[in-house]
């Protein structure tokens, strides 16, 4: 069985306020060519760095659960990702790609939610 990764984006491999999923949002509206220096203001390096290691590792499929989710559908994701040199993220997007949101869930309960629809199997 292939490993699931629950992925957060912001406060985890995005820790910079001042970039967060409204400022790529914002980016992604305004022009596709946003410049390799933004999204490595987004992306904390060491986070990327620790993220690689373990896909060389472990060879996991990525859900998403995050903020991100709710203003960004899955290509924009994808972009963001490939944008950052996360490449290997987007690639391996699981299918069921994101967990389910709604305004009053807790991360632990969209997991569970996920979990319980689409077991863990990619």
């Amino acid at each position: 069985m292939k490993p699931i990764v629950f992925l957060d984006i912001d406060d985890v491999v995005a820790i910079d306020p001042n970039f967060s999923g409204s400022t790529v949002v914002a980016a992604l509206k305004n022009n596709r060519n946003i410049e390799e220096k933004f999204w490595a203001s987004v992306f904390l390096s060491s986070a990327v760095s620790n993220l690689s290691l373990m896909h060389e590792d472990f060879s996991p499929s990525y859900v998403i659960s995050s903020s991100w989710t709710n203003y960004l559908n899955r290509d924009q994701v994808a972009f963001a990702f490939n944008s950052a040199g996360l490449d290997f993220i987007a690639k391996n997007l699981h299918r069921e790609w994101r967990t389910p949101k709604t305004e009053f869930i807790g991360r632990l309960i969209e997991i569970q939610t996920w979990i319980s629809k689409f077991g863990v199997t990619t």
